[in-house]
């Protein structure tokens, strides 16, 4: 399985799981990403300074970009 790659090389994607432990077993639970578009998200970040795309869970903001970023970032994960 290989990592998805950005434009400068690093490996990218988004994965959060909480882990827990029931019956002594180390349990890993994927949780669902909500990801919101606007037509301009102003990030306060110099290296990206506009999105039109963001990606949370719970009141978290794990990401920012274009909507087609984050969905390729999420890959296989849930998001709504």
């Amino acid at each position: 399985n290989q990592n998805k790659k950005d434009v400068h090389g690093q490996a990218t994607g988004i994965l959060i799981l909480y882990i827990t432990m029931k019956n002594g077993e180390f349990q890993f639970i994927m949780t669902k990403v909500t990801i919101y578009t606007a037509k301009e998200i102003i990030t306060l970040d110099p290296d990206k300074p506009k999105a039109s795309a963001v990606a949370v869970v719970g009141n978290k903001i794990l990401a920012v970009g274009s909507l087609e970023e984050l969905k390729a970032a999420v890959g296989d994960q849930q998001y709504t």
